[in-house]
């Protein structure tokens, strides 16, 4: 399934804050995201929740950074899933922006 990937990319690529390369030894940060719908409950009632994991490493010492898990909507139309998903796509862009600190200064 490369939905998580192609659709991570994108956002990142319109963020522009990194310059993203095409192999891990050329960069400083790696970005692993993952989608997963583990099973959630009791014994007696289980259901699903689909999640969008990103692991942040440092690409020369392959230590774990961070972790962002953000939840995503379930749905039984194709169209509402694929809006969820982008939904969660983008909130853990911005929970990433939010772990960056970034913030708008105007240049002198």
């Amino acid at each position: 399934m490369n939905q998580p990937y192609n659709w991570f990319y994108v956002a990142m690529k319109n963020w522009g804050r990194y310059e993203l390369v095409g192999s891990p030894a050329d960069a400083d940060l790696v970005f692993e995201i993952s989608f997963a719908a583990p099973l959630v409950g009791t014994e007696k009632l289980l259901s699903s929740a689909p999640c969008l994991r990103l692991e942040i490493l440092d690409a020369k010492t392959h230590f774990l950074l961070w972790t962002i898990v953000e939840p995503v909507e379930g749905a039984y139309r194709k169209a509402t899933w694929e809006s969820n998903f982008n939904t969660g796509v983008t909130n853990l862009v911005s929970d990433l922006k939010n772990i960056t600190g970034e913030t708008h200064v105007a240049s002198k």
